[in-house]
């Protein structure tokens, strides 16, 4: 049997609801899963056959030590995915540009701090500011009254509210080992399996097609603007990849996964 780690963080030390599908496929597979945060201390992860990066989801607040942790996995050569220089650069949200200038559609954007001129966030009148550094919906706000204070905290991408968030909805397309198993409509009530229309995920395929480098793992979000798919977000670190509501997938995951093993 292989021994595999399914990286939690000590906020969430326990597989999510979505990755506890995956322990029976990859039992399956002759894989043994191994729920490990990656902030406890101790731990030798020159144990394990392969090391797969799912809940660690307070890394925003241990960014210092989240990259230590990294670099040491590079040192003992450990057999992470995705792979570590890929996590290293979606790790901070200005990769976004490096997107734009391959062809990829974005929401129009500008990094700000202490030191931007008003102007540069003041074009919009409704707008989401989030952090360089974040995840899920975390210190994201929607037109803040008090911006400068809380430029002073640190870089923030702003952009203008896109409508087609509440009008239709945030598409959630998951890529497992390159290939795309769901996709998630995500609406300010529920989230639920849909099937948009292939023009619309032959795009948000061919965002990930720009990224040259083999991925155990991918979610592209973005929305529908008459028929373009903008990209919100490319999800290569943690991403919720929702096998709670696709069976299927957690099994492609875990024949994906012992591919690398």
């Amino acid at each position: 049997m292989k021994h595999v780690a399914l990286v939690t963080c000590s906020n969430f030390p326990a597989l999510s609801p979505s990755d506890e599908r995956l322990v029976e496929p990859l039992k399956k597979e002759k894989i043994l899963t191994h729920a490990v945060a990656w902030d406890k201390k101790g731990v030798d992860w020159s144990l394990f056959d392969a090391i797969a990066l799912r809940a660690c989801w307070n890394y925003p607040t241990k960014y210092s030590q989240f990259m230590d942790w990294l670099t040491n996995l590079e040192h003992i050569r450990a057999n992470v995915w995705n792979p570590i220089n890929i996590m290293r650069w979606n790790i901070q949200k200005t990769y976004l540009f490096d997107l734009e200038k391959r062809g990829v559609s974005i929401i129009p954007t500008v990094v700000v701090n202490k030191q931007s001129k008003p102007s540069l966030h003041n074009e919009a009148s409704d707008v989401i500011i989030k952090p360089v550094i974040g995840n899920m919906s975390q210190g994201i706000y929607r037109s803040p009254k008090n911006i400068e204070r809380l430029l002073k905290t640190g870089d923030y991408l702003v952009q203008p509210f896109m409508p087609e968030v509440t009008n239709e909805g945030e598409y959630r397309f998951i890529f497992i080992g390159g290939e795309l198993t769901h996709t998630i409509l995500k609406t300010q009530k529920a989230a639920s399996l849909v099937k948009p229309a292939p023009a619309l995920t032959h795009q948000a395929a061919d965002v990930l097609h720009t990224v040259e480098t083999n991925l155990l793992y991918a979610r592209v979000d973005g929305i529908n603007r008459n028929g373009i798919f903008i990209l919100m977000e490319l999800e290569l670190i943690e991403p919720i990849l929702f096998f709670d509501m696709n069976q299927k997938a957690a099994a492609i995951f875990a024949r994906a996964l012992k591919n690398v093993v």
